[in-house]
């Protein structure tokens, strides 16, 4: 599209991007309040409500690849690239919202909406069976900006009744990939994703410990054989990055040289600290059992159950 704010979303280094109407996302709400995890899931499905603006509103949707990593060195606990580039991501979007202010347009701050639903909308893609919008350009390893402006929709901006994805073809990889049985043919059941269990912990069965591997953030196992994808081509992630991640320095979780790598949304410690006892007693390091022990007493519920699992598993 041809419009100013779309071309300062190309010019900080987003690679698609649409206007969407700023009309309330009902279907996606009707969709989270059928479901358990609409109930935990804090969104707002009304862009007026965030901005306290009137219905002449349009929601700008872009988006921006991130490739899938190859496999991480032994002795690390692994990151999704989503989470990896986050940080990045959040700061050429912060640059797209300054530049589409200094056109004299009014933008609402930090925009709590759903993303990947404002993304359907403006077309950039479909909903996939597993959850992430697939687009035709990057698959679904992408990050998607998203900037609520005080303005009039372009013409021929898309509106409430493209809501409804089409969805991808349900060819069922994605359904045979993952390890918790999360995904039917009816979509994703987040409650059992062992991408909710990092956020919410408190509620991690323990059959999923063991499936957890050595993830600290993300899990791609559904995105990595879904077609769409198949095309990408994976990135090694740099020693940099990979550095703070080395299992014995997570148990001290220095958030502060985590969030300088990817993101502070990320980096609550209890939750590293869990991830990184489990990533350890699924990859047999019993060198780290002093280490382990000394969170069996914590005053962390959570992490003081994972950590006697795994103890239990290692001994």
């Amino acid at each position: 599209m041809s419009h100013p704010i779309a071309a300062a979303a190309l010019t900080v280094g987003f690679l698609d991007v649409k206007p969407a109407t700023g009309h309330p996302l009902g279907f996606w709400r009707k969709t989270m309040d059928r479901i358990p995890f609409g109930k935990i899931f804090s969104m707002e499905h009304r862009p007026e409500a965030l901005s306290g603006w009137p219905a002449e509103t349009t929601i700008w949707s872009a988006t921006m690849a991130t490739p899938p990593f190859t496999s991480w060195p032994a002795g690390y606990g692994e990151v999704s690239s989503y989470y990896a580039a986050l940080g990045e991501m959040e700061k050429k979007e912060a640059a797209w919202s300054q530049a589409v202010r200094n056109m004299g347009y009014e933008v609402a701050d930090n925009p709590r909406l759903p993303r990947r639903a404002i993304a359907i909308r403006a077309g950039l893609g479909v909903s996939g069976l597993f959850g992430p919008i697939i687009t035709p350009m990057h698959g679904s390893f992408v990050y998607i900006g998203t900037i609520v402006v005080r303005m009039t929709p372009p013409d021929g901006t898309n509106g409430p009744e493209h809501d409804r994805s089409p969805g991808c073809e349900k060819c069922g990889n994605c359904i045979n990939a993952c390890p918790t049985g999360a995904i039917t043919s009816d979509g994703l059941d987040h409650m059992k994703c062992l991408r909710k269990d990092m956020s919410y912990p408190d509620d991690m069965p323990e059959e999923h410990y063991s499936l957890m591997g050595r993830r600290i953030m993300g899990c791609d196992a559904c995105q990595r054989v879904c077609p769409h994808n198949r095309g990408i081509d994976p990135v090694t992630p740099s020693a940099e990055l990979i550095a703070p991640f080395k299992l014995e320095e997570l148990f001290d979780a220095d958030t502060d040289a985590i969030a300088a790598r990817i993101t502070p949304n990320y980096t609550n410690k209890t939750r590293i600290q869990i991830q990184s006892v489990l990533a350890a007693a699924n990859t047999g390091r019993t060198d780290l059992l002093p280490r382990i022990r000394k969170f069996a007493d914590d005053e962390e519920q959570v992490l003081r159950r994972v950590s006697r699992w795994a103890i239990e598993k290692l001994e």
